[in-house]
């Protein structure tokens, strides 16, 4: 009897947990969707300053280095101006200081002599002379010094010492930016292995989204997160079937919204993946509204794109060349 009483039951189910829980898996797939989508974008935008370094980078170093070259030329101009002022003054300098030595050394010598005799007038009239002509020198240092120290500020505020120091730090930037894209790892993929890249990326993300999985999993989730990211960007296929593999078998995470049953921890959870939304938000706004994504031609211009700047750029580099020329004596 009492087995057959009990039958009747049913299990209780809350109505407002189940609402919530709802509510989780519903903001666990908005936010799968938009990381997904910055991290497509993101992606994008890493292949294309790869490819772009790759097509074009060592023709804008040239046009960087020619511009540079220039610009120190003419920068160069006033540097020889300035030395050739500050070479003045110290010669007129040194010109009232060897005037102050003989004037000192006769000075003594007729110190030395009795006040009657005769070559004490001698250099009486010695004296009268080096003194004339200390004071010439004296106004001629001068003037050299203040002609040295206008054409010091001549050249501190010249707009071609600051294009030149301009030019010299943008081509140091690009050449550091260059050197880093260009020998960092990187497996070049044909289509089809691209788009294999692509799907199981996709794919294992979703089994170890960090912003997804359980509190206490979180850092063992974003650590492979980071490994799975680097790996796409270098194209490295091997490495991200390896790990689809571990997550497909059993490694995958356990998701929040299937664990918790808690209603506080529910709606705090809930709370945490809509900040973690608009944060997302923010970040997808941003790439779209930033001058790389807007200028960024769509993946399959990308060749024509190329083709077509590395002409203007060698165009450009001729012009520069001609200029150079011009200008070296």
């Amino acid at each position: 009897r009492y087995l057959s009483h009990l039958s009747g039951l049913v299990i209780y189910d809350d109505g407002e947990r189940s609402a919530l829980r709802l509510e989780l898996k519903g903001l666990e797939q908005r936010v799968e969707q938009l990381t997904e989508q910055r991290d497509e974008y993101q992606f994008q935008l890493d292949h294309f300053h790869h490819r772009y370094q790759q097509a074009l980078g060592e023709l804008i170093l040239a046009i960087l280095h020619l511009r540079e070259q220039i610009r120190y030329i003419k920068a160069h101009q006033l540097q020889q101006a300035l030395a050739q002022a500050q070479a003045e003054y110290q010669q007129a300098q040194a010109e009232v200081e060897a005037l102050k030595r003989q004037r000192d050394q006769l000075e003594t010598e007729q110190q030395e002599l009795d006040a009657l005799d005769p070559a004490h007038d001698e250099i009486e009239e010695a004296l009268e002379d080096i003194n004339e002509r200390l004071k010439a020198a004296q106004a001629e240092a001068r003037a050299a010094r203040q002609h040295a120290r206008a054409t010091q500020e001549t050249l501190d505020e010249s707009p071609e010492q600051q294009a030149y120091e301009e030019a010299h730090e943008e081509y140091e930037r690009f050449n550091r930016d260059h050197e880093e894209v260009t020998q960092a790892p990187h497996i070049d993929l044909n289509e089809d292995q691209s788009q294999e890249l692509k799907s199981l990326y996709k794919q294992a993300a979703r089994l170890c989204h960090p912003d997804l999985v359980a509190e206490e999993l979180k850092a063992q989730a974003t650590a492979m997160m980071q490994i799975l990211n680097e790996a796409r960007k270098q194209g490295d296929l091997e490495t991200v079937r390896e790990l689809h593999q571990k997550l497909q078998s059993g490694l995958g995470f356990v998701v929040a919204s299937d664990q918790l049953t808690d209603t506080q921890q529910l709606r705090a959870r809930i709370a945490q993946l809509r900040d973690t939304l608009t944060e997302l938000e923010a970040e997808i706004a941003d790439i779209e509204a930033s001058e790389a994504w807007q200028q960024m031609p769509e993946p399959e211009q990308w060749d024509d794109y190329f083709i077509e700047v590395a002409q203007t750029l060698e165009a450009q580099i001729e012009r520069l060349r001609a200029e150079l020329a011009e200008l070296e004596p």
